[in-house]
């Protein structure tokens, strides 16, 4: 697992076998905060830094990538 921390967003990435990745973003907004989810199948090495540059993106004010949705409000509490 690769725990990033920026300054508006927090993010765990999993990597499984297959390959799969697995994504959880939480996103700082005001006082509580947002939680994002996503993932994709077959990721290539290139696709990953791809995924990883979309954070750098969003830490710096860029809108979400479109690979990310919001997570179920189960998931909130």
């Amino acid at each position: 697992m690769l725990h990033l921390t920026g300054r508006l967003i927090e993010a765990d990435v999993v990597l499984f076998y297959g390959p799969y990745v697995d994504i959880s973003v939480l996103r700082s907004a005001g006082v509580e905060g947002e939680l994002y989810i996503g993932g994709e199948r077959d990721i290539t090495a290139n696709r990953l830094v791809e995924m990883l540059d979309d954070f750098a993106a969003v830490d710096r004010g860029a809108d979400l990538p479109s690979w990310l949705r919001p997570a179920p409000d189960s998931l909130l509490h």
